[in-house]
């Protein structure tokens, strides 16, 4: 019988497998991190981002389409995910120091409720903007296509041409998200 505890490994080990065998035979990099799978897409095999738009917890309204030329990261969370939590440090930091480039991060709560959703960004130091859990199911409709509807915490990083450049899919870390990050800021320039 599999303990609880190698459960979580074995399932990112299956699913990478999985991933891989439905690749077209490219040059996609994918890879395990933890519980984590990361993917990289090359240029060529990039699909265009369908984008995420809605009300903000903060009471405001974004919308991914009002950044173009601009890398976008996109992370779905909610304030109950014990994995939202461990990432949450590296996203707010990563998004300060990123702060001045042509970089644009984007929340999309889920099954939450803004006082919950406001709470945790205090928390942590979030000041990007998220799409309340009252308007992400469109959002995560259009996502669909890139990541899993049950991935929470997943994260999509989009190249300045509003191409998917890469998606983590789990926890993503500081130097996770910062490797995938720093060589599209050369496309963004």
């Amino acid at each position: 019988m599999i303990s609880r505890r190698h459960l979580g490994p074995l399932a990112a080990g299956a699913l990478l497998t999985a991933l891989s065998a439905c690749s077209n035979g490219g040059s996609t990099t994918s890879r395990a991190e933890g519980d984590s799978v990361v993917e990289e897409y090359p240029q060529a095999e990039r699909q265009q981002f369908p984008g995420v738009a809605g009300a903000t917890i903060q009471q405001g309204y974004v919308d991914s389409d009002d950044f173009p030329g601009q890398i976008l990261v996109i992370n779905v969370w909610g304030s109950w995910c014990v994995p939202c939590r461990e990432e949450a440090p590296a996203l707010s930091r990563l998004s300060a120091e990123l702060e001045n480039e042509p970089v644009q991060f984007i929340g999309v709560d889920i099954r939450d409720n803004d006082e919950s959703a406001l709470a945790f960004e205090r928390e942590y130091g979030i000041t990007y903007p998220s799409i309340s859990s009252r308007e992400s199911g469109e959002a995560m409709l259009a996502l669909g296509r890139i990541i899993p509807s049950r991935a929470v915490p997943a994260t999509v990083v989009v190249d300045p041409s509003g191409r998917v450049a890469a998606r983590v899919i789990g926890a993503t870390t500081y130097f996770t998200l910062s490797a995938l990050i720093k060589p599209l800021l050369a496309e963004a320039s």
